[in-house]
Parts: C-alpha cells; sequence; structure tokens
C-alpha cells in the first residue's frame, strides 16, 4: 500500500494508474457522493457520470450496466463507496466492471480501518482507498492499495 496525506490524493494516484485522464475517458461515480471523490478525475481531464444506487446504497446494477455499455471504450473507472461504515457487496458489480473492461475502485473512507479485514473491505476493486484521519487522533492519513491482477499498470 501507498501512504498519502489524504484518501483524495490516493483516489488521484488510482486513477491515473487506471488510464483516466484526458478526453475519451470516463469516471462512473455513485450519485450520493462528496466532490472530493470527484475532483481527482477532473484534474485528470476526465469526464464523470453518475450511476444510480439502491436503498442501501448499493450500485444499482443496471444503472451501472447500461453506462457501461453505452460509453464503451471510455469508461475506464468505476468508483463504489462503502458508506456510513457499511460494507456493500461488490462482486457483482467486479463482474461487469470485467465484463466491460473498467477498472473498479473501491472507496473505504467511510469505514473504521479496523473493520477492513472482517468485513472484505478493500479487496474487491482493482484498487482501495481509506482515510485513516477520519478515525484517528491524527491530522492526515490516506491509503491506496491494489489488486494483483495483472492488468493494472504499475504504480
Amino acid at each position: 500500500s501507498l501512504e498519502f496525506t489524504h484518501a483524495r490524493y490516493a483516489l488521484h494516484a488510482a486513477y491515473e494508474a487506471s488510464g483516466l485522464g484526458g478526453a475519451g475517458s470516463l469516471l462512473l461515480a455513485p450519485a450520493y457522493h462528496c466532490r472530493t471523490m470527484l475532483d481527482p478525475a477532473l484534474h485528470l481531464g476526465a469526464e464523470v457520470s453518475f450511476y444510480r444506487l439502491g436503498s442501501a446504497l448499493e450500485p444499482d446494477l443496471a444503472s451501472v450496466d447500461e453506462m457501461l455499455s453505452r460509453h464503451a471504450g471510455i469508461a475506464k473507472v468505476v468508483l463504489a463507496t462503502h458508506y456510513f461504515g457499511f460494507a456493500v457487496p461488490l462482486q457483482a458489480l467486479a463482474r461487469l466492471c470485467e465484463q466491460h473492461g473498467a477498472l473498479l475502485v473501491e472507496d473505504c473512507s467511510h469505514v473504521c480501518p479496523s473493520q477492513y479485514a472482517s468485513a472484505q473491505l478493500g479487496v474487491t476493486g482493482d484498487f482501495a482507498v481509506g482515510s485513516l484521519y477520519k478515525f484517528s487522533a491524527a491530522e492526515t492519513g490516506g491509503l491506496l492499495w491494489r489488486h494483483p491482477r495483472e492488468r493494472l499498470q504499475s504504480l
């Protein structure tokens, strides 16, 4: 894993390593989001589109599938977030991403780091980010780790 001052910088590194950036690249982000999830993609010159979420704030797979199909070749990254400390199952989303050639970035920034292993957080996406300072007395602390799949570019 790599350490950053904040998870937003870890997101930037994950997006960049995923090939996101410039005209003709697209981030699919959840409709419920904060600006810090989007700023790194916008800084890289990518476009951003939003997919629907279900009642438990899980990705709406039909929405994501439709968007990945409609934006074939330019949808480089799908961002999925674990909100309010609750783990969201992402295996089906990961399969969709793989079918469409997009990478999955898992946002674990609102989950206490001690929950990562017990809830299998941060192990489904191609990349995952976490935010240590939100759960400790530290002023900063962001992490980036990646799943060791061969198709990923090196950081």
